[in-house]
């Protein structure tokens, strides 16, 4: 079953491609991540498409992307479920693309990238990443939940129990679908990463489709 992405690729005819503003873009949340008071960072309208998703059975693709490498993207083809043997050319584009400008933006020489289909809750409590810098894309289905740091109870972290870390549930905030969301992780320069979770979908018998790119060393 195919589903269609929520944005239109907008490929500018002039002298700079759609890979052009989205290098900004990316700098532009380096930018805050680093200079401002704040662990996380979102594209609100990305001005271009994603290709077509092709929804079916869970699946998870887990590779790393390297400089070295020239940014290959082999292995994220070979590790495709079969549905996706007619569109697996313009996914590696897409996620190639996004790896080299996160690395370059980021002055990181390699990510490791997750794409994946859930039907399953994933991770249910809050925490923060072992990570530099985790981008994330939910391209279909309920975005990344997330807390502001007055909803936080950061003592709480590593308890086991989300009533320990959420002060008031109802203020949980959440990422919407297509956008492209940074959060800081812990490794970010002594300065706490942002606290967050996958959204529960599972009682709800819903299906999440998300693309993840981590930076684990800058």
């Amino acid at each position: 079953m195919q589903a269609n992405a929520a944005f239109e690729l907008k490929e500018n005819t002039g002298s700079e491609s759609w890979t052009g503003g989205l290098a900004r873009s990316f700098k532009k949340a380096h930018r805050a991540l680093k200079d401002q008071q704040t662990n996380f960072y979102t594209i609100t309208r990305p001005e271009f498409r994603f290709p077509e998703l092709e929804l079916g059975d869970d699946f998870e693709v887990r590779v790393p992307i390297t400089e070295l490498s020239g940014y290959s993207v082999d292995d994220f083809i070979s590790q495709l479920p079969p549905r996706y043997a007619k569109s697996a050319v313009r996914w590696a584009d897409y996620v190639q693309s996004l790896a080299r400008i996160f690395c370059r933006e980021f002055s990181a020489s390699n990510c490791v990238v997750r794409f994946s289909e859930i039907s399953d809750n994933q991770c249910s409590l809050f925490h923060a990443d072992n990570v530099h810098v985790r981008l994330i894309q939910t391209l279909h289905g309920l975005g990344t939940e997330y807390l502001t740091e007055s909803n936080l109870m950061r003592q709480g972290l590593g308890l086991g129990k989300n009533e320990l870390i959420v002060r008031e549930a109802t203020k949980v905030c959440r990422a919407n679908e297509g956008e492209i969301f940074f959060m800081r992780g812990d490794r970010w320069f002594r300065r706490a990463g942002l606290v967050h979770r996958s959204p529960p979908i599972e009682h709800l018998g819903l299906r999440r489709v998300y693309l993840c790119l981590d930076l684990k060393n800058l």
